[in-house]
């Protein structure tokens, strides 16, 4: 076998694999976060004066919840976020307007609610997500370990198909090459 086609294959090799190990890992991740108790506000308009809000039971106090708020605001709208744990004590209590993210660690078990009110003139449209997020530690840190596969299956997947253009490159060359020793034979 030509030096090309077997660097065609090795590229082959390597960008199926890391499709498969992305694909996996990505699914394992996805799964972890539904399985995690997650809340999702989802698209809500809000408008001025009024408040949504969602509740998140739980269950353990050694991992962090993680709140992220995206909003598509008008002119005028200032958000403001507040969240309570099961005895009415306010853990966090911040205004935004666009986006907002937060890790807290919760020191009862019981609902969490979250509110997110506007203190605006104008309405939005907010999306939001309340849960355990396996990329968050113990202490609050961002733990890379979790999306660890996707990323490794995303660099072979790079490395497949640049061994693939090279393996390409090759194979025309030495064809190139053949033609013109078989031309002068």
């Amino acid at each position: 076998m030509q030096r090309g086609y077997i660097i065609l294959t090795v590229g082959a090799i390597l960008l199926v694999k890391g499709m498969v190990i992305s694909a996996l890992s990505e699914g394992s991740f996805a799964g972890t976060i539904v399985n995690q108790n997650t809340i999702t506000i989802g698209e809500a308009t809000v408008n001025p004066s009024q408040t949504v809000s969602a509740n998140i039971h739980v269950t353990e106090l050694g991992r962090p919840i993680s709140l992220a708020i995206h909003s598509k605001p008008s002119s005028n709208v200032i958000l403001i976020e507040i969240v309570k744990d099961p005895n009415g004590r306010v853990i966090s209590q911040e205004k935004f307007t666009r986006q907002f993210f937060i890790t807290f660690k919760p020191n009862t078990l019981g609902n969490y609610t979250v509110s997110i009110s506007n203190l605006g003139t104008g309405s939005t449209t907010v999306d939001s997500i309340l849960s355990y997020l396996p990329f968050t530690s113990e202490n609050s840190r961002v733990d890379l370990n979790a999306v660890f596969g996707i990323v490794a299956g995303i660099i072979l997947v790079i490395i497949g198909i640049i061994t693939l253009i090279v393996g390409l490159a090759i194979v025309l060359i030495d064809r190139r090459r053949g033609e013109k020793a078989f031309k002068s034979a």
